[in-house]
């Protein structure tokens, strides 16, 4: 495991979406691929002291682009989800943690997006990530997370991203 700073808790501590390099390699390659079209897809990973870990993204190419909407195949990208699922070990913790898409100009996610993932975090067991991605810029990766509350309300935050790369590797084994 990578050292990191000490969490603060309560109120005051910001959301994190931590993401591996080959899911945001995933993500850079398929947005920039689709450009200039929007492009998405699923993230996997697990929950980790109030943290998302993403380890890993999925691709869920549309029928049809669009340049400022994506919308999501739920039939492929469930198959899709249910293949990588299936082929991970019975003991594996990775899950469903999220989605992704593309924003060809950075900006912020819409109105559209939040109400997706709104509703998706209504019937998810914990939170939900949602990481916009604007290929070639310098805040390339934006990061909110949709948490169901009391009464079935889903509040959403804004979630700082952080990129952990193959420099961060964990040490082999100690002679």
């Amino acid at each position: 495991d990578t050292p990191r700073e000490p969490r603060m808790t309560g109120a005051s501590r910001r959301l994190r979406i931590v993401l591996h390099s080959n899911a945001r390699d995933t993500v850079a390659r398929e947005a920039s691929r689709a450009l200039p079209f929007e492009a998405g897809g699923v993230l996997l990973g697990y929950r980790e002291d109030g943290d998302i870990v993403v380890t890993d993204a999925l691709a869920v190419r549309p029928d049809s682009a669009e340049r400022r909407q994506y919308i999501r195949d739920d039939v492929r990208a469930n198959a899709l989800l249910h293949n990588y699922l299936s082929s991970r070990d019975g003991d594996d913790l990775t899950g469903y943690v999220g989605e992704w898409h593309s924003h060809p100009q950075p900006v912020a996610p819409s109105g559209i997006d939040l109400r997706a993932i709104r509703a998706t975090a209504k019937g998810a067991q914990g939170p939900i990530a949602l990481l916009v991605c604007t290929p070639g810029s310098s805040s390339r990766f934006r990061g909110m997370v949709a948490k169901r509350a009391r009464f079935r309300r889903v509040s959403t935050e804004e979630a700082d991203v952080e990129v952990v790369g193959a420099a961060e590797a964990p040490l082999g084994p100690l002679p």
